[in-house]
């Protein structure tokens, strides 16, 4: 995934059930979503926090020696 140009506070981290229901989205979802329809679907977070969600995983992803990739 792209980071779309935008740049997320360092210090501003997603709780953790931002964090799994992001997860969730996109691991079940059958075509890709975009950062809208992630938000909207979530309804408790903004962009933002969607955002820094999906590197958050991202990074997790590769650091972990994954079989999935975001």
């Amino acid at each position: 995934m792209e980071n779309a140009g935008l740049n997320p506070e360092p210090d501003q981290t997603p709780n953790a059930a931002v964090k799994a229901a992001v997860e969730a989205i996109v691991y079940v979802a059958e075509e890709p979503v975009t950062i809208e329809q992630i938000t909207a679907a979530v309804g408790n977070s903004t962009r933002q926090d969607v955002l820094q969600a999906l590197l958050l995983l991202q990074e997790e992803y590769q650091r972990e020696d994954h079989g999935l990739e975001i």
